[in-house]
């Protein structure tokens, strides 16, 4: 996991290199180092969070402001029309077809025990019925690992 880091850190440092002398917007190279860095780790891929894979972080960024703003709004659940509810089923419907078809790929790999990422780790496991997981629980195990550990930076401690 940490060589996970180093690489993308390593990237940062180029994208810097490269734009040495010009204004960068740190907060968006950051979140997308963190995004970049989760993706690989949770699913095993390398998501480049400004090429093909803008979508998913646009999604993803989205989905997660509108989860942290559901510890401002009490009884979110009951207040479906809100804003910030509708922008989060947007973004699902959205980041679902993505992982659904990285899970699909996934369960092709005829040695997934051999992978270092979560989603493989869960593949070989089965729930407490004995039987393996369903796409959308993985899917849910995945994300959740992910909005979990993605913390945007006006939130992070100082």
């Amino acid at each position: 996991m940490a060589s996970v880091f180093a690489t993308h850190g390593q990237d940062v440092l180029a994208y810097l290199k490269k734009h040495e002398g010009q204004v960068v917007d740190t907060q968006q190279l950051f979140s997308a180092f963190t995004l970049e860095s989760f993706a690989e780790i949770a699913f095993g891929e390398h998501m480049d969070a400004h090429g093909p894979h803008k979508q998913f972080a646009t999604a993803f960024n989205e989905a997660t402001h509108a989860t942290d703003a559901r510890f401002l709004t009490p009884f979110y659940n009951w207040l479906p029309f809100l804003p910030t509810e509708r922008a989060l089923r947007s973004s699902l419907r959205v980041l679902n077809p993505i992982v659904r078809d990285l899970i699909a790929r996934r369960k092709t790999d005829t040695k997934p025990a051999e992978k270092e990422d979560l989603l493989s780790y869960y593949l070989t496991l089965c729930g407490e019925d004995g039987k393996p997981f369903t796409d959308e629980q993985l899917r849910d195990f995945v994300l959740n690992f992910m909005f979990g550990s993605f913390v945007p930076l006006p939130f992070a401690p100082c």
